[in-house]
């Protein structure tokens, strides 16, 4: 009995299977993934959580709480951690990281006047800080503050930060207008 050769149609039905097995593989493994950092997101938060009921003035319990529930998108009870743990703790008031994520919370949760203050802050505590030079920058050029965007800008791109030219280029366009109307 002779062996029939492997045909055209048998190999695009295994290549067809094969290319099926290859997605659900793929979308399998990227549910695990979401559902394993998921876990462990929930178990940092309980951490904390029961952290904070053993010692309820434990920054650094607030401060692991506020990461856990932004990392989950939780930005209004990041901030409100964060700001729990600059409350129970007042001489971390340095902390640059925590104003920074605290900033960006803010900044996520629309609120923009307190993001302000927040970067300041950053600012004041390490004036050599770029993102937070480069985020007021981007700030001020969306509220069309041109004046204030330069000098936050150019005192980023003076520290070595990598200014998205987008914003140099609106700030420099901004403020010829200004002076083009000024006159």
């Amino acid at each position: 009995m002779e062996k029939k050769p492997f045909s055209f149609r048998s190999f695009t039905v295994f290549l067809i299977i094969g290319i099926f097995i290859i997605i659900v593989l793929v979308i399998s493994c990227d549910k695990i993934v979401k559902l394993t950092k998921e876990r462990r997101l929930n178990k940092r938060i309980a951490n904390a959580e029961k952290s904070i009921k053993d010692n309820p003035a434990n920054y650094e319990a607030y401060r692991e709480l506020g990461r856990a529930y932004a990392a989950k998108g939780l930005n209004e009870k990041a901030v409100l951690a964060y700001n729990k743990a600059v409350k129970i703790n007042p001489e971390k008031d340095t902390d640059e990281d925590l104003h920074y994520r605290l900033a960006t919370q803010y900044g996520a949760n629309g609120d923009s006047d307190n993001m302000v203050l927040e970067f300041k802050k950053v600012i004041a505590i390490n004036p050599k800080h770029a993102k937070a030079y480069n985020y007021l920058c981007e700030y001020y050029c969306v509220t069309k503050q041109y004046d204030l965007a330069k000098q936050y800008c150019d005192k980023a791109v003076e520290l070595g930060y990598g200014v998205d030219p987008f914003y140099l280029e609106r700030v420099e366009a901004g403020l010829k207008a200004k002076e083009a109307s000024a006159q």
